[in-house]
């Protein structure tokens, strides 16, 4: 297991749910808005704890744009 600083300063596992979810949200940023929006959508439905972290990242690489 890695430690890994996030652009934040937050230092996480490489193996946990923030670290899965500040990948996610990278990956996201790569897809047009429309894709994004629908993923959103999706996963509110079966991930509903995790919406919130994942738009945190999500506005979080967007400004560091």
């Amino acid at each position: 297991m890695t430690d890994i600083i996030l652009p934040n300063g937050e230092v996480v596992d490489n193996y946990s749910s923030n670290y899965r979810l500040y990948c996610e949200a990278k990956w996201l940023l790569t897809k047009d808005i429309n894709f994004r929006r629908e993923w959103l959508n999706k996963i509110t439905e079966k991930r509903k704890n995790e919406l919130e972290p994942l738009k945190t990242y999500l506005k979080m690489l967007f400004d560091l744009k």
